[in-house]
């Protein structure tokens, strides 16, 4: 399984454009470089106690909204 891990996270990060997966609650499962160079800046999205976050506290809940909205998504 680690392997598995190394292989994904090697893939992840060789992508130009950034790649956040999270749990439907918002938690960051993975993420590459590239995103967390966005995160970091904390210039739109940031992190907060391990979760994708709005900058602006009042923005969180409609990330929160869309996060749950694609994960109910039946894309299988």
């Amino acid at each position: 399984m680690e392997g598995k891990r190394q292989l994904s996270d090697a893939l992840l990060d060789a992508a130009a454009r950034p790649v956040i997966v999270v749990e439907p609650d918002g938690r960051i499962v993975q993420a590459n470089h590239a995103a967390w160079r966005i995160l970091d800046a904390a210039d739109g999205l940031m992190v907060r106690r391990d979760r994708l976050t709005a900058a602006r506290p009042g923005d969180t809940s409609a990330v929160r909204r869309r996060i749950k909205a694609a994960a109910e998504c039946d894309l299988i």
